[in-house]
C-alpha cells in the first residue's frame, strides 16, 4: 500500500510538470484545468489512503466520472512504473544488457585471429599471413505477458482493494520474469547448461573456489591473449550463501601443523569474486540446484557470459485496462471499473518483451558441488 500512495503523489506532482507533446496524452495535459484535475485526483488518492472518509467518498463519485478512465490509468501506470523499479532484479548483477531491434535473432559477430603477438620479421623476410575467421553468437526475445480479470460484482465486493494492488502484483510478475528467463541461461531442471563446459563436482570451498578462479584468470582467446574477466561474479543458490560469505569475507586464515600454527592474512583467494545470490537457481535445477555454483566475467567486461535482451523502445512493461464498457447515452466515457459492455466484467493486460542468450564461453567455470 505505501507505494499506492507513492504512486499518487506522482500524480499529484509529477503530471504538472509534463510538457506538451504531440500525442493525444501530451494534449490533454497541456490544458491547465486538465493537469489541475489531475493533480486533484492524485491528493484525492493520498487524503483517501491516509483515512479521509469525505475523500474516499468523493473518489468513489470521481470513479463514476468520464475522467476516471484518463484519470486513473495514469495512476495506475505511474503505480506500476514506481514498483517495477523499486524491485531490483538479480540478473543485472551478472548479465549485460542488451536492446534489439524486432523479434527476428540478432547476430553478435566475433571475429577471431589476427590480434596474437607479433612474428619476428627478417631483413627481407615475407610478412608471415594470418587467418581470419568468425563467430556468431544468437540473442532473441519473447513477448510474454499476463491478464488479470474480475467481474463488475467483485468488484463492487472488494473491500480488500484487490483492484488498486493489481499493478503491484503484474509488476512484480515481470521482475520475476526477468530474473527466471536470465537464469534459465545458466540452467535447466536437469543441472548446469551445457555450452558452460564439463562442470566440476567439488563442494564450494576456499580450494574448488580458487581452482576456478585460477580458471577464469588464466583464460586466453583463440590469438592466445589473456581475457580481461574483471571482477568476476560467483553466482550462488540461497543455500550456499553462508559458505560463499564464510569464504570470500574471512580476513585471517590458521592453521595448526604439529602444536605450530601458521597465521595468514586476507581469505587466500587469487582473486575476491562478488558474490550473487540467486534463489532462482534452485528453483530451475531441480537435480542439483541447491548445491551447484557459477563463476561468470563481470557482466561489464568485454565478454560477457550471459545477455539479457529487450525490444528497443519497449524495454518496460507494458499496462492496459480494457475500455469496453460503452458509451453513456448522453455521451462520454464509461469507466472500465462499471464493467464491459457485453459481460460486465473489468480486465487489465501486461505486455513485456525480452529474453536470455548465451555469451562468451571462454572464460566461466561451473561445479554441480557434489
Amino acid at each position: 500500500m505505501p507505494n499506492l500512495l507513492t504512486g499518487a503523489a506522482a500524480v499529484a506532482e509529477g503530471e504538472q510538470t509534463r510538457k506538451a507533446g504531440p500525442s493525444g496524452y501530451h494534449r490533454r495535459m497541456a490544458s491547465e484545468s486538465y493537469r489541475g484535475r489531475v493533480a486533484e485526483a492524485g491528493r484525492l488518492f493520498v487524503r483517501a489512503y491516509n483515512g479521509d472518509l469525505h475523500a474516499q467518498a468523493d473518489l468513489r463519485e470521481a470513479m463514476s466520472t468520464s475522467d476516471f478512465p484518463i484519470l486513473f490509468g495514469d495512476f495506475l501506470n505511474r503505480t506500476l512504473a514506481a514498483q517495477y523499479a523499486a524491485r531490483p532484479p538479480v540478473w543485472q548483477q551478472f548479465a549485460a544488457r542488451t536492446t534489439v531491434r524486432d523479434f527476428r535473432p540478432q547476430k553478435i559477430i566475433d571475429f577471431l585471429g589476427g590480434a596474437g603477438l607479433l612474428d619476428d620479421v627478417a631483413e627481407y623476410g615475407e610478412y608471415p599471413a594470418r587467418s581470419l575467421s568468425e563467430a556468431e553468437l544468437e540473442i532473441t526475445v519473447g513477448k510474454k505477458g499476463a491478464r488479470l480479470q474480475w467481474s463488475w460484482e467483485m468488484n463492487i465486493n472488494d473491500d480488500l482493494g484487490a483492484f488498486q494492488r493489481a499493478p503491484g502484483q503484474l509488476s512484480r510478475g515481470a521482475r520475476s520474469t526477468e530474473d527466471h528467463t536470465v537464469t534459465s541461461v545458466l540452467c535447466d531442471a536437469s543441472g548446469p547448461k551445457a555450452w558452460l563446459g564439463t562442470p566440476a563436482t567439488g563442494a564450494l570451498t576456499q580450494d574448488t573456489l580458487n581452482a576456478g578462479l585460477e580458471k577464469l584468470n588464466t583464460a586466453v582467446d583463440t590469438d592466445g591473449n589473456p581475457i580481461d574477466v574483471g571482477t568476476p561474479v560467483l553466482v550462488i543458490p540461497p543455500g550456499q550463501q553462508l559458505v560463499a560469505q564464510q569464504i570470500v569475507h574471512t580476513t585471517e586464515v590458521r592453521q595448526t601443523s604439529a602444536s605450530k600454527t601458521t597465521i595468514q592474512a586476507g581469505n587466500g583467494l587469487l582473486t575476491v569474486p562478488q558474490i550473487v545470490v540467486n534463489r532462482w537457481l534452485s528453483s530451475i535445477n531441480t537435480t542439483n540446484g541447491d548445491t551447484a555454483w557459477y563463476l561468470l566475467p563481470d557482466p561489464n567486461s568485454a565478454r560477457p557470459a550471459v545477455f539479457a535482451a529487450f525490444l528497443r523502445g519497449h524495454e518496460s512493461p507494458d499496462l492496459r485496462v480494457k475500455a469496453d464498457a460503452g458509451m453513456m447515452l448522453g455521451g462520454g466515457q464509461i469507466d472500465p471499473a462499471e464493467g464491459s459492455f457485453e459481460r460486465d466484467d473489468i480486465q487489465y493486460r501486461l505486455r513485456h518483451v525480452l529474453g536470455g542468450a548465451q555469451g562468451f564461453d571462454d572464460a566461466v567455470f561451473v561445479s554441480t558441488g557434489a
